[in-house]
């Protein structure tokens, strides 16, 4: 485990950054799935949040397009940031504007949010 900074327009977040397979503890957060690069890089590839990260990066993946399209992409981590639910959406619209990850499709065509 590592910790990673990513700056949103609203603040800087700080989350726990894990290596593939991993599956986190259930309970609400904000996660991000990335490509760590040669140099150690992470490389942003979808931002998400859930009520629980554990079934949702679990199970729940079975139904998750974003993470096909990051697996597509070279996924081989998550960075994982532990919020309240009240702050789940906000957190995660202010990272993907500001990150702009290739597989979150919001913003394009009808879509945009």
């Amino acid at each position: 485990m590592a910790y990673l900074k990513h700056r949103g327009r609203c603040g800087l977040y700080t989350f726990t950054s894990h290596r593939l397979p991993y599956i986190p503890e259930p309970g609400p957060g904000v996660y991000v799935l990335g490509r760590i690069e040669a140099d150690g890089r992470f490389q942003p590839l979808y931002v998400g949040q859930s009520k629980d990260v554990s079934f949702r990066l679990g199970i729940g993946a079975l139904n998750h397009d974003g993470m096909a399209r990051a697996t597509a992409m070279g996924m081989n981590a998550v960075a994982i940031l532990r919020v309240d639910e009240s702050m789940l959406i906000d957190i995660e619209t202010d990272l993907r504007h500001v990150l702009m990850p290739p597989c979150n499709l919001q913003g394009i065509g009808l879509l945009r949010d």
